[in-house]
């Protein structure tokens, strides 16, 4: 009798089961790390810490990011007021999304411009929150398109802010030898799920832009991985909260998540007239008129015509 109720590796219900089994890795890691006796030799010096921390870096590691202009003067400002998204920011309401907020459009709209507004945006106004953020770049390196990349940054990033939980390191398992760390997704899952456990109240807010530009598969198994992350983290008081972004994935969806879309938003529409009216250097008058809402016409909201 066949006793296997999945259909292979890939099987959405595979990797949920997956997702999970990771979590519970994670909480294990965590006892492990508390359960230390007092004054115990740590099994890794801070210099080893250290270069396992060097190790997740890699030479186009923010390249995405800091290429990506600044949003125009007047555009990108409706987003604050969204309700979507002042939801998804109320720590009152995590319980209800899970912390995930899920930033949908077409090819060309600007979601990256928006995303990097919002960091921008959070970082200013938000000084008690931490900041981390990934943007893949499907014309960059390897590292740069993959989620190995994006885990590698995301946990640097994590861990370099809070030093204190950078002990959830002294149980993991290197390569052949002392300096040698061969990165892989499900090792950096637990270490990552291990770091989110040890957050407490503190806040800790991660844009990943630019979902699209990674493999289907990699995405799915990072979907099934926030939704296994977020069903702890909206029954705690932990203040830990997810913005993505990509195109319409049409059989890729986050339960419970906040899903926006970007086309029919009048804030955004309204972001392509400013720029036109900035940019469209043709004088005034009804042909002006004319061909200004012309193109806002045919846009059909995309900024890149």
């Amino acid at each position: 009798m066949d006793m296997c109720r999945f259909s292979g590796v890939q099987d959405h219900e595979y990797r949920k089961v997956v997702g999970a089994l990771d979590f519970v890795k994670a909480q294990i890691l965590e006892q492990q790390v508390d359960s230390k006796p007092a004054g115990a030799a740590q099994e890794l010096t801070e210099k080893r810490r250290q270069l396992i921390l060097d190790s997740m870096w890699f030479r186009a590691i923010d390249a995405r990011y800091a290429t990506i202009k600044p949003a125009h003067a007047k555009t990108c400002k409706w987003l604050l007021q969204r309700s979507e998204y002042r939801d998804w920011l109320d720590v009152a309401k995590i319980s209800a999304h899970h912390g995930l907020l899920w930033i949908k459009g077409k090819p060309g709209s600007r979601k990256s411009t928006l995303l990097k507004f919002a960091v921008q945006s959070v970082r200013k106004t938000m000084r008690t929150a931490t900041v981390i953020c990934f943007f893949f770049n499907a014309r960059g390196e390897e590292l740069e398109k993959s989620t190995l990349g994006m885990y590698r940054s995301l946990l640097s990033q994590l861990l370099r802010a809070f030093p204190d939980i950078q002990d959830i390191l002294d149980n993991f398992k290197s390569g052949q030898d002392a300096e040698t760390f061969d990165w892989q997704i499900d090792s950096l899952q637990s270490l990552f799920a291990a770091a989110i456990l040890r957050l407490g109240e503190r806040h800790l807010i991660c844009f990943i832009d630019a979902l699209d530009e990674s493999g289907e598969d990699q995405i799915r198994d990072l979907v099934v991985f926030l939704e296994a992350l977020g069903r702890p983290i909206g029954a705690s008081p932990a203040n830990f909260r997810v913005c993505l972004s990509s195109r319409h994935y049409p059989h890729i969806s986050i339960g419970n998540a906040i899903e926006m879309t970007l086309e029919g938003q009048e804030g955004h529409d309204q972001d392509i007239a400013n720029f036109l009216s900035s940019e469209l250097k043709a004088g005034s008058g009804k042909v002006f008129e004319t061909i200004k809402n012309e193109i806002l016409e045919r846009a059909s909201g995309v900024f890149l015509w």
